[in-house]
Formats: structure tokens, sequence, C-alpha cells
């Protein structure tokens, strides 16, 4: 919810993990209303990591955790790319729990897999973003620009452990001449981590923990290392565009787009871009614009075609565009 002016903006949620259905929710406030802008949030999540657990015969475990973390802000643009740039920082505290339900499996086995953290986490967090593209009426995404968000986290977990860890997430979108709004995006990710070894340090691709590409790998953790790197190229192509409202309700049907995609990321465990092996996806996601008083809402359904690891088909829902 929010004031009129969004000077105040609070945000509330719950719900349960989807493994082992532990309650989660979110609260989070933030003040727009003064050159720098302050928030405080306070959230609990439950994470699974798949098959990162192994014993000394071999067998693959999934680790589940609660993290109940609060975090403070300050900065410009809390609230998202709003603008040209966004420039935040954040302290945080977050206490990572084992599910013990979930450890049932190997209980009493001897593990040789990296030991996952347990305890309480105290970390600073930079988040850079920059966003020059631009959304017209008839628009279904942001188009002709580009859209950056860059995070350095620095974590403690006691005694002497330390770690660090980068992020990037960058897309350019190029609207194609003509009236019929088809889209060229070009999507990548780079991330690079360092310090002291933990399980919830990595990056993953696929499963409930990656970080959205490639897509196709839903269900799976396919590799796990300490640096990633992702590229995406997509096309969008609207199918329908009605525009249409309903009565005197606050609700109206924008359009219906296809977006055709092809993925690929790779992590690794000596250094970034190093070993590994790559990951890649083919498919497409059609999404439906709706419009609700001012907010666009664009809810999808996806699906692709593995061209590594098992090579399956999978399909998914989609909140919205992914770039």
């Amino acid at each position: 919810g929010a004031d009129p002016l969004l000077t105040h903006i609070g945000v509330l949620g719950a719900g349960v993990g989807p493994v082992e259905h532990e309650a989660v929710g979110y609260l989070g406030y933030a003040y727009l209303g003064a050159p720098i802008e302050i928030g405080g949030n306070l959230w609990r999540s439950e994470r699974t990591f798949q098959d990162q657990v192994t014993d000394d015969r071999g067998n693959d475990y999934d680790y589940t955790e609660t993290v109940d973390t609060l975090e403070l802000r300050a900065g410009r643009g809390l609230a998202g790319l709003e603008r040209t740039f966004l420039g935040y920082l954040s302290f945080g505290i977050a206490g990572h729990h084992r599910v013990s339900s979930a450890a049932r499996d190997y209980r009493g086995a001897h593990l040789t897999s990296t030991p996952p953290f347990r305890g309480t986490e105290r970390y600073v967090q930079a988040t850079l973003g920059y966003a020059d593209a631009v959304f017209f009426p008839q628009s279904y995404a942001p188009g002709d620009g580009v859209t950056a968000v860059l995070e350095f986290r620095h974590s403690g977990f006691g005694g002497s452990l330390r770690r660090n860890r980068l992020f990037l997430n960058a897309t350019w979108a190029l609207d194609l001449p003509g009236r019929g709004g088809v889209q060229l995006v070009f999507g990548g990710q780079a991330g690079w981590s360092d310090g002291d070894r933990t399980l919830q340090g990595n990056f993953v691709v696929g499963g409930p923990l990656g970080r959205g590409l490639p897509r196709g790998y839903v269900r799976d953790t396919e590799a796990v290392g300490r640096h990633l790197l992702a590229g995406s190229l997509a096309c969008r192509v609207p199918l329908w565009r009605p525009f249409r409202g309903f009565s005197t309700t606050p609700f109206r049907f924008r359009q219906l787009v296809l977006e055709v995609f092809g993925d690929s990321a790779k992590v690794s465990t000596d250094h970034f871009a190093g070993n590994g092996d790559w990951y890649s996806s083919l498919g497409g996601e059609l999404h439906a614009g709706w419009e609700f008083r001012s907010v666009i809402l664009s809810p999808g359904l996806g699906i692709a075609k593995q061209l590594d690891g098992d090579r399956d088909w999978q399909a998914w829902l989609a909140m919205g565009f992914r770039f």
C-alpha cells in the first residue's frame, strides 16, 4: 500500500515454503519523501539446496533452511528503478536455521560436501542501478534502452569467517521499427564469490535457487560453483492488442505477447568463466498484459527444451517478463 503521493510505501505478505511448508512472510516500509530515502524490511524465507549434501558413499541429499532477516536501507531508488540512477546501502542481520525434518534422510551419515552455515550472518550490501529504457502507453515492457543492477555484498559469519559476493544483471531492449511492437532483448548475468566457503555461498544453474537463466531448468539443480556467467537472446511479438476495459471495473486487458528465447549459463569452481559445463535451452513464454488501476501485470506460461543435462521439456508459470 502507499499514500497518493507515494511518500510512504508499505508491503505485507505471508505464506508457506514450497518444500517443507515452513511459515514465511515479508514486511517492508520505505519513506521516499526526502533526498535520502530510508526503509526497513523484515522477512522469513525457506530455501532448499537440491542434491548439495553428499555423504562418503556418494549419496546426495537436499538441505533446507529458514532464514530470518532484518534489513535497513538508505539511498535513492528504494521503490525500484523509477529514475535513471539507483543507489543505496543495506545493513542486515540474518539467522540461518536448519529445518530438522529435512535432515532426517542423512542423519548419522558421514558428510563430505561443503558444510552449510548455521548461525547469524551480518552483512552490508551496496546496490547500484541504471536504466534509460522507456515505457510508452502501448508498451508491454521497457524498450529502447539499457537496464542494469549491480550488487556487492560483504558478509561476516562470526569469528574469522567472511565472504564477498558480486552479482550483475543487465538487459538491452531494442524496439524494431514499425507499429508491430516487436522487440529484441539481450540479457546477461555475471557473478563472483570469494572468501570462506559455505553451502549458501554458491551460484547454481537450475532449481529453485537459480538466478533465472537458463529458463527451462525449473525442477533440478544442474551445477554449483563460485562464479556465474549467463546470457539470453529473446524476441517479443504482440499477437493481440485489444486494450479493452470491462465495464466500470478497474481491470483492463492490454495485449497478448509471445516471447521466444535462447538461454545459456554456466558456473565455475576455479575462476570466472573457468571450468564447468554450459547449460542451454530454447523455448517461449506467452504473456497476458493486464492493467489494474495504474499497475501493469504480465502473468504468463512458459515452456522450454533443455539442450543439456536431462534434455527434458519443462513448463512453468511466470509472474512477468524475465528481463
